[in-house]
């Protein structure tokens, strides 16, 4: 937080890093909006639904900010399955259902531009410019690989996506 400050009001952060993440998907033409604190949506058939959810903590003077996108069609009935309908909603969600609130990004998406997208983009916004350096891509072979430990040691397991 050190770099920027203003990341450190809770608002203002979502508000930074959704940003982003909008910008990385309109390079793909999708028109989302930010919703509610911490959702993406978009309209589908004149109502807007859901494509993103985020969540960050702060530790250390860091904030990390992690979110989804859901990418398949068949993800929504699953999400629906294992996820209560929240005790407190957005206002854009009219208590409807997982399976009526939510969506999918569309089939010709593409993750790998999109992730290319968005380092450029969440780059940019740094003022750097050498993505692509080898400083760079060592430095992105380390947070991926601490990405991946985070993934097999926390948030893959069941007894932390269930805990009370």
């Amino acid at each position: 937080m050190d770099v920027k400050p203003e990341l450190y009001k809770v608002k203002e952060s979502y508000d930074y890093f959704l940003s982003l993440v909008l910008d990385a998907l309109k390079r793909q033409t999708l028109g989302a909006s930010l919703r509610g604190k911490s959702d993406l949506a978009v309209l589908e058939n004149g109502l807007e639904k859901k494509i993103s959810g985020n969540a960050q903590f702060r530790k250390r003077g860091a904030v990390v900010h992690h979110g989804t996108l859901i990418l398949k069609p068949s993800l929504i009935e699953r999400v629906s399955k294992l996820l209560k309908h929240p005790p407190e909603e957005p206002e854009y969600r009219k208590n409807r259902k997982h399976t009526d609130f939510v969506t999918s990004l569309p089939d010709n998406f593409s993750t790998v531009k999109f992730s290319q997208d968005l380092s450029h983009v969440f780059a940019e916004s740094l003022g750097l410019s050498k993505i692509g350096s080898e400083s760079d891509l060592r430095f992105q072979k380390v947070v991926f690989q601490e990405a991946k430990l985070l993934f097999e040691n926390k948030y893959s397991r069941m007894d932390f996506i269930f805990r009370d």
